[in-house]
């Protein structure tokens, strides 16, 4: 195993120069912000001349079993450099969970793009084909520039944490959603001064636009269609009032049931 000890960036800077398009391990941070920090400024070369001019170079952030990596790749003279994937998906062994002998199936994971241990991007996956109990299979097999190795069954696990992450975030998601929703049905299903208040209050005549509501409802009650009114801007209070006051008798219609025309 490849023990990853560097903290000079440039040092780290001139090892990246030697390998350009290849991922560098730079350093490790004990704080997650301040390795996101040096993401920004590697790129920019911003405070850290060894990574100049800007542009020159790009980083990312990952775990490591020690706090968080950062890793540095050099770009100049690379006309097409490899865009890091967002995750890799691997057929992997899967033997179960038994003491005893249960067989194998292979199993598609997919788990984070780079190594668990110390954050450098993880392997291509290579086709292996294999002959167990009489039986053919076909898996993946890779091997980490870093040099540390993936365990079947450790991946297995990640793959497992990732999908009930996954689930876990789709759950608050929609309870949020059913939250938002509920808050506006109980805004919207209240009396129709009450809704209003806020805007009767900052309005410069709250005690006309109070008015002006209320014989804007009265005239909707008479059958006015205020909605295709000449509009005017000679009192502006009262047009507010009337767009108020439409808006609030289509919320009430939204929330009432309807009836199946005869």
């Amino acid at each position: 195993m490849r023990t990853h000890v560097r903290l000079d960036h440039a040092d780290a800077a001139q090892a990246a120069r030697t390998l350009p398009g290849v991922w560098t391990f730079a350093g490790v941070y004990s704080i997650r912000a301040s390795a996101a920090n040096a993401v920004k400024r590697v790129s920019r070369a911003l405070r850290m001349p060894s990574y100049a001019p800007a542009g020159a170079y790009e980083a990312y952030a990952a775990g490591h079993e020690d706090g968080t990596a950062l890793w540095v790749r050099y770009l100049v003279g690379v006309t097409d450099p490899e865009p890091r994937p967002r995750s890799m998906t691997y057929r992997v062994i899967n033997r179960g969970t038994s003491r005893s002998y249960e067989g194998l199936h292979i199993e598609t994971v997919t788990v984070a793009a780079e190594c668990p241990r110390c954050g450098g991007p993880r392997g291509a996956a290579i086709r292996h084909r294999f002959c167990e109990d009489g039986e053919w299979y076909v898996c993946d097999r890779w091997t980490n520039p870093c040099d540390n190795v993936d365990e079947y069954h450790a991946v297995l696990a990640e793959h497992s944490a990732r999908q009930q992450a996954i689930r876990d975030a789709e759950i608050r998601t929609a309870y949020r959603i059913r939250n938002f929703e509920a808050r506006e049905l109980d805004r919207d299903a209240r009396p129709v001064r009450d809704v209003a208040l806020p805007r009767i209050a900052a309005s410069s005549d709250p005690v006309g636009f109070e008015a002006a509501m209320v014989r804007s409802a009265a005239a909707l009650g008479r059958g006015k269609d205020l909605a295709t009114a000449a509009w005017t801007a000679v009192d502006p209070v009262r047009t507010a009032a009337e767009i108020e006051t439409l808006a609030a008798r289509r919320r009430l219609a939204l929330l009432s049931p309807r009836k199946d025309a005869k």
